[in-house]
């Protein structure tokens, strides 16, 4: 989606901007080249602004699927760099790619691997929650019994009836 919205922006920005400075070119009509070339510095702030995000994603992408991220190094090739990338991007996702994930530790992992642990036994639960109710439970939308005088209830509704 990164690569798909950067190549729209750049295209919307670039046409203009080219179509601008040889037509301001051609007539002599400076105020068109100086647009186009306002639209073409506009081109180059978008960029410089998705450059490191774009190396970012590339390089978390070549990680899931457990490559280094230096091989995004291989784009910088001539020619052969970029159908390299796209063939590398397409790598469907391998577990060893974990090891790039913070806190996996291992060899390429940024620091020590986390314990993971359960909780102990009983840990958030309340007396008797989720176990089987002595005596009648009524269903789903039905009333209580009304409390008897051996259970320690009173005998006023709570409801107010």
């Amino acid at each position: 989606m990164v690569a798909l919205f950067q190549g729209l922006v750049m295209f919307a920005l670039y046409v203009p901007a080219v179509g601008l400075a040889i037509a301001g070119g051609e007539s002599g009509n400076n105020a068109q080249s100086a647009v186009g070339g306002g639209i073409g510095l506009l081109l180059l702030l978008f960029l410089a602004a998705t450059l490191v995000p774009s190396i970012a994603v590339a390089v978390r992408r070549l990680h899931d699927a457990g490559l280094s991220g230096w091989l995004y190094l291989v784009s910088f090739i001539r020619f052969v760099g970029p159908i390299v990338m796209i063939v590398l991007m397409v790598l469907p996702t391998s577990a060893a790619g974990s090891q790039y994930d913070r806190g996996a530790g291992g060899p390429g992992g940024y620091g020590q691997a986390q314990q993971r642990y359960a909780p102990p036994p009983g840990y958030g639960q309340q007396q008797g929650y989720g176990q089987a109710q002595q005596g009648y439970v009524p269903a789903y939308g039905q009333e209580p019994p009304p409390p008897s005088p051996e259970s320690g209830g009173s005998s006023v509704d709570p409801y107010g009836r």
